[in-house]
């Protein structure tokens, strides 16, 4: 018989702003991958066990969303458009990656928009926000705003990391060895 695990009420979020590859992609998979584990329905059967967590937690890379997002606005992909934001509004734990590197043309206002709704609406509701961005909190502010800035803040803490590219380290590490 399989055992249900509640879904935590998780107060705030967090996000990890830091120069690129400093990790803090692979920080928020890490602590998404751990939450799946944990409210996974288990099963003695491993093939038969049931994954309830979705839409319980939603993983948005902001870059590539706001780009899905300028396409359905310039289709007739509105109703689409409109369940999508549901569930990035009301997903018990919304993970966005990479906030402040989405190019914006004339549909910057728009894109804004919507994060501003998908925001306000998980402000009101105390839902958490685990966030990165390459940014700092200035020129977070400088891009989304001071009124948005504050309510991302306040229900999802800043932490800084400071870490080199690991990326490259691991790159000149290879190079040497070949």
């Amino acid at each position: 018989m399989p055992v249900f695990h509640p879904i935590p009420h998780v107060p705030s979020g967090y996000g990890l702003i830091g120069g690129t590859g400093a990790a803090k992609t692979s920080q928020l998979v890490h602590r998404l991958a751990e939450t799946i584990e944990r409210f996974v329905v288990e099963s003695p059967d491993p093939e038969k066990a049931v994954f309830p967590f979705y839409p319980f937690a939603r993983w948005i890379s902001w870059p590539e969303e706001v780009e899905k997002l300028k396409r359905m606005s310039a289709t007739d992909g509105h109703r689409e458009l409109d369940s999508l934001i549901t569930l990035w509004k009301e997903a018990r734990q919304l993970y966005l990656d990479d906030i402040g590197q989405e190019r914006f043309g004339s549909e910057k206002d728009y894109a804004q928009g919507v994060f501003a709704e998908v925001l306000d609406y998980r402000y009101r509701n105390q839902l958490p926000i685990f966030w990165t961005s390459n940014l700092d909190e200035s020129q977070l502010t400088t891009r989304y705003g001071a009124r948005l800035m504050s309510r991302l803040l306040t229900v999802s803490p800043v932490n800084k990391v400071r870490s080199q590219d690991l990326r490259l380290v691991g790159l000149k590490a290879r190079m040497k060895t070949t």
